[in-house]
């Protein structure tokens, strides 16, 4: 498997009339750190829009001034604390099915108020809950706030609060947490990227998506966590975006707004 393999199936979305649309969400974003800057001038020099996904109770005043300038982000909520509250032997959550609901939305809306008061900029209103899990007993609580969808990982016809809320998930993690949480390849990403574009043609046009208007399937989510990087992922990341911004088959797109030209 190769980059020459995924360049040969966008071509095919291209010969067919179809666009391939991605989408990039970034998480544990809580201060200006040099993993950080190194993520924000990657989105500008290749004009992509990520989806930063910024953990409210430790935002830092210096991160916020530097993202108020930054045309290339979008800020999305992260949890609260990222605290893990599951119960003993349960996989981590910060807003597990035990927890209860009226103290899940008291956090919900302190993450979302820290975040109004510290950024002098627009904050898209999907929450992307730590670890990826959120019990779907609170998506109400989630909707009081005045947040409107969610973000996690998988496909939205996998995700139980999908019913509640409108999902935009990620596909591709490229981060292998279960071993040295390194890389986790560039084979395996390049062999689940390729299946997600020959699924997504072989569906043919859908209906299209309420967070990216004229989308007609779901968008292949990039999930990239900019503290643990090491200089394989930068490569990989790197090199997608390229790719994607110069293919006719393929764009990137800003979530909730405009597909990016």
């Amino acid at each position: 498997m190769n980059w020459q393999s995924i360049r040969n199936e966008l071509d095919r979305w291209h010969d067919t009339g179809m666009t391939a649309f991605f989408w990039w969400r970034d998480d544990d974003a809580i201060a200006y750190t040099k993993p950080l800057r190194r993520l924000l001038a990657c989105a500008h020099e290749h004009r992509v829009a990520v989806g930063l996904a910024v953990i409210p109770a430790y935002v830092s005043e210096e991160m916020c001034s530097h993202l108020d300038g930054t045309p290339f982000v979008d800020v999305l909520q992260h949890g609260y604390a990222h605290k893990n509250w599951a119960s003993v032997g349960a996989k981590k959550a910060e807003f597990p099915e035990d927890r209860d609901d009226a103290l899940a939305l008291a956090d919900i809306r302190r993450g979302w108020q820290a975040l109004e008061q510290n950024l002098r900029r627009p904050i898209v209103p999907i929450f992307v809950p730590p670890w990826n899990r959120f019990a779907a007993k609170h998506a109400n609580a989630l909707l009081r706030t005045g947040l409107r969808g969610i973000s996690q990982f998988g496909p939205v016809a996998n995700d139980q609060t999908g019913a509640a809320l409108p999902t935009i998930n990620t596909h591709l993690d490229i981060i292998d947490w279960r071993a040295d949480r390194g890389f986790a390849g560039e084979e395996r990403m390049l062999t689940l990227l390729l299946d997600a574009l020959t699924s997504r043609r072989a569906q043919g046009p859908g209906a299209a998506s309420g967070w990216f208007p004229g989308n007609h399937h779901e968008p292949i989510g990039l999930l990239t966590h900019h503290l643990v990087h090491d200089d394989s992922c930068w490569l990989f990341i790197e090199s997608l975006l390229a790719l994607i911004h110069t293919h006719p088959g393929a764009k990137w797109a800003r979530v909730g707004t405009e597909v990016m030209e």
